[in-house]
């Protein structure tokens, strides 16, 4: 008698994957949700169109976007036409989060994305705030903080690494080193400075003081006083230090001079003036104004290659001493 030969079919098994109601049906979901705005949307436009990784429906008053895992969003008015000069839900700022709803202190109007938002009102018009620098406003109060509404969308820094917004009361910049940081003023300042008292140790009948003054187009000046109140002449030796905290760099501006005492032909005063310019300060200016230290050192009969040193011991996080002169 032949063997049998049994033949089993394999079973297929079938796991049914769960679908999130959020996700079903978008074209339904975006006409609900133009209903539940009371038709302010007004008619429709397009058909369901795809958006990213979302979908929309385009009407006479904006668009309105269904996103997976959320809530149906209407952008619209200055706010859409920024959003679509970012690409729309091709760009950056990615799909809508919200409708747009009206601010707080009822000013302005805005519209969240996943990437980052957009604020308007009548008289700042739409600008974008996002990463970083939205934390940082987010953190000062918003809208309702002293910074007020953005005046400009994040745009690259000055000089350097960096970008910013610019808001009604001021700014907030950022850096890698830095971090983002605000400002009561629209911008970066031209300049900044430093005054100290030039104190020798016990004995030495001179003193003085000193000056520095950075600008943002990288010049510098460094100016100072020393007078000789003694018999004894004296070899001088001066440097200013500042110190970019961010960065761990000090930049230092060191001088060397004389002066002469009672008993001694020659000028009893040291006074100096030095100029110049220097790209670091340009690359650096962001985060010089981000904080910054400014300190004043004297000796006498000193070895000016001492200086880097002595500010490394002064300043111990420092990690980069440049000399400016």
């Amino acid at each position: 008698m032949p063997k049998r030969i049994v033949i089993k079919e394999k079973q297929e098994v079938f796991n049914p994957v769960e679908v999130n109601p959020l996700d079903a049906m978008p074209e339904r979901r975006i006409r609900a949700h133009a209903a539940q705005l009371g038709g302010a949307p007004g008619a429709e436009v397009s058909g369901l169109e795809t958006a990213g990784v979302g979908d929309r429906i385009r009407y006479q008053n904006g668009t309105i976007y269904a996103i997976p895992g959320a809530e149906p969003a209407w952008v619209h008015g200055a706010i859409e036409a920024r959003y679509n000069s970012f690409g729309g839900s091709q760009g950056w700022l990615g799909l809508p989060r919200t409708d747009e709803l009206g601010t707080p202190d009822g000013r302005g109007r805005y519209n969240h994305f996943e990437h980052g938002s957009i604020y308007w009102t009548p008289t700042t018009g739409a600008f974008e705030v996002h990463g970083a620098i939205r934390d940082k406003w987010s953190e000062l109060g918003w809208e309702t903080g002293f910074l007020g509404y953005p005046l400009s969308d994040e745009s690259p820094a000055p000089a350097g690494p960096g970008r910013f917004n610019v808001f009604e009361g001021g700014s907030v910049f950022w850096t890698p080193a830095a971090g983002a940081f605000e400002l009561h003023e629209r911008g970066l300042p031209a300049s900044v400075t430093g005054h100290g008292d030039l104190v020798f140790g016990d004995g030495i009948a001179a003193g003085g003081s000193a000056d520095i003054v950075l600008n943002a187009d990288g010049s510098f000046t460094f100016s100072g006083h020393l007078h000789d109140s003694g018999a004894a002449d004296y070899a001088d030796s001066v440097v200013c230090a500042v110190v970019v905290k961010s960065t761990k760099t000090a930049y230092i501006w060191p001088h060397d001079g004389k002066m002469y005492g009672t008993f001694t032909p020659g000028d009893r005063n040291d006074d100096w003036t030095d100029t110049g310019t220097r790209q670091e300060l340009v690359d650096a200016w962001t985060d010089i104004c981000a904080g910054y230290e400014v300190s004043f050192h004297a000796e006498i009969n000193w070895n000016p290659d001492g200086w880097v040193e002595t500010i490394k011991a002064i300043y111990p996080y420092v990690e980069a001493v440049v000399a400016m002169l």
